[in-house]
């Protein structure tokens, strides 16, 4: 047969690479050696470390104007962010967008880029985090589920200290923002196996076996939903702490590969 020809518009640009940050926190080293070889015995989400935290608590004296602020937030929309905004953002290409006072406290390239993306994940992580506890909490069957609950209030967690900070304008304060993004990073970390725990719990409520529970469209639309979200989350965050490591090779801007 025929070879195929390129088309006249020219050969299609290869799609950008991530390399994505380790799938689980530093943490989970101690698992490596015999210890951890009897600690899988166990489910695998037993096995994970518990992160030391503040837990959101719904009955202290500001509870209200707190849950008031998360609200106001699942209003507002998302900003659509593609991989090669990342990319130029890494690179300092969009650094004409920032302010002229937040650069005159900047005294590298380095430290604007850093800054100019500290200052947007402080606008934007709350926006993202309020909508995925909303998610949470919409679905009745799942909302009342152990470890639904505990992914929510992880959330809720993030959301609070996110916003109880301050907007990282200067190099110290980016330093200490860079600081809580790494420990929301590993706090979430876990999400996925206690996510799975919490529909098989859903599964255990409907007394359903693994081919009816498929059947329940609503739920699996859900956790579609709730996955990708949290893929954006992860790739903003793990961007953004990629970028205050050396690069593995100059063909890298945080996590992804500009070459290919």
């Amino acid at each position: 047969p025929p070879r195929p020809t390129a088309s006249p518009a020219g050969p299609r640009a290869a799609p950008l690479r991530c390399r994505l940050p380790p799938r689980h926190p530093p943490t989970m080293a101690p698992l490596v050696g015999a210890p951890g070889l009897r600690a899988l015995r166990r489910p695998l989400w037993r096995a994970l470390p518990r992160v030391a935290q503040r837990r959101y608590m719904p009955n202290t004296p500001n509870a209200d104007a707190l849950e008031d602020d998360l609200n106001a937030f699942a209003e507002k929309r998302q900003m659509r962010v593609t991989l090669n905004m990342l990319m130029q953002t890494g690179q300092g290409e969009l650094l004409h967008l920032m302010s002229p006072e937040m650069q005159e406290k900047c005294a590298t390239a380095t430290q604007k880029v850093q800054i100019q993306i500290a200052s947007y994940l402080h606008r934007e992580l709350p926006v993202r985090l309020a909508h995925r506890v909303k998610d949470l909490e919409a679905i009745p069957i799942m909302k009342d589920c152990p470890a639904v609950k505990e992914v929510c209030n992880w959330y809720r967690t993030s959301f609070h200290e996110l916003r109880e900070s301050p907007v990282p304008t200067t190099p110290a304060k980016e330093a200490a923002f860079a600081t809580m993004m790494s420990r929301i990073y590993e706090r979430h970390a876990p999400t996925l196996l206690t996510m799975a725990r919490g529909a098989y719990e859903v599964r255990k409520l409907l007394n359903k076996d693994v081919m009816s529970f498929a059947e329940h469209d609503e739920i699996h639309r859900f956790l579609d939903r709730f996955y990708m979200s949290r893929i954006g989350i992860r790739l903003l965050i793990g961007q953004y702490l990629a970028l205050k490591e050396p690069p593995i090779t100059p063909d890298y801007a945080g996590i992804i590969c500009t070459r290919t």
